[in-house]
């Protein structure tokens, strides 16, 4: 994301080379219980390529959704149980105590796939909507120095560790999914989120801050 929104960075992207993709964070799209879906709205979402996303998804509906700002995004699954915002946009882990407590309720996942953690929740895709997709990548990088062999073996043993049976388990528990890929396959995820997030930036004229 830095590349689109900065125009100066200390550093080149290029710099970090991909080792292994590990999960996918899981995000959401949720609103109070009781919303009507009536007025004027407006959202609170994670900056970066959450942003992003949410805003291509303006452009492509023609809808005009007021961004309320948060110094400390976890606030605001808080506040959408309360009626303070109207929609948030946010990993589902953080979300997660208001959904249990039934006080908000998810749409849609983002994701290119149903989550585990919320089989009944669609994709955005199977919505309707899939400029709202999205895939939260986590994953391990390296310095570009690194060698090959050395690359392949941590990715072996990152795929090793996946299959633990407990690990679903623990990522479950922080609204993540396994997903786990070699070097090149998350060399091939992280550019075609690039390649997504350089189109949305040319859709909504988006200038990089100083």
């Amino acid at each position: 994301m830095h590349p689109f929104i900065y125009s100066k960075l200390p550093y080149e992207s290029t710099d970090l080379v991909p080792i292994a993709r590990v999960s996918n964070t899981i995000l959401a799209v949720a609103v109070k219980a009781d919303s009507p879906y009536a007025g004027q709205l407006n959202c609170a979402m994670v900056q970066g390529i959450t942003e992003f996303t949410f805003w291509v998804y303006e452009a492509a509906e023609g809808l005009k959704i007021t961004q309320v700002p948060y110094r400390d995004i976890t606030a605001s699954a808080v506040d959408l149980g309360e009626g303070r915002v109207d929609i948030v946009m946010l990993s589902y882990a953080m979300m997660q105590s208001q959904l249990q407590a039934g006080r908000i309720r998810a749409l849609v996942v983002n994701n290119a796939t149903r989550a585990p953690v919320a089989p009944d929740v669609p994709t955005a895709r199977e919505a309707g909507y899939p400029s709202l997709e999205v895939e939260g990548l986590i994953g391990l990088f390296g310095i570009k120095s690194l060698s090959n062999e050395l690359k392949q073996k941590i990715a072996a043993d990152v795929k090793t560790v996946s299959v633990d049976p407990a690990i679903p388990e623990r990522l479950r528990a922080t609204g993540q999914v396994v997903n786990y890929g070699g070097p090149n396959d998350f060399t091939d995820a992280i550019a075609a989120q690039r390649a997504k997030i350089a189109a949305t930036v040319k859709a909504i004229d988006f200038k990089p801050k100083l």
